[in-house]
């Protein structure tokens, strides 16, 4: 009798014991899911500012480029104006 309720009372400990470890389980589990879900969202505004200066980049490639052209016109003019001035 004494030993059938020593065991009775060991597998209550051990039934309150799975009982904590399961709820700290659930709890660590659901950090992580929040965890990657804000993981997700930061991806996702990464790859929207990563489309941003993509664009960025077409611009002020074509910005360049313009330059390049009035520079160039400029030089002409210049030239122009150095021969009817001279």
């Amino acid at each position: 009798m004494n030993l059938t309720k020593r065991i009775d009372e060991t597998n209550k400990k051990i039934d309150t014991i799975y009982l904590e470890l399961s709820k700290r389980l659930d709890e660590t589990n659901a950090r992580i899911d929040e965890t990657n879900a804000r993981i997700d969202e930061t991806n996702r505004r990464i790859d929207r500012v990563i489309e941003e200066l993509a664009g960025v980049k077409v611009e002020l490639k074509e910005l360049k480029t313009r330059q390049e052209l009035i520079e160039d016109l400029t030089r002409r003019v210049r030239k122009l104006e150095d021969k009817v001035f001279a």
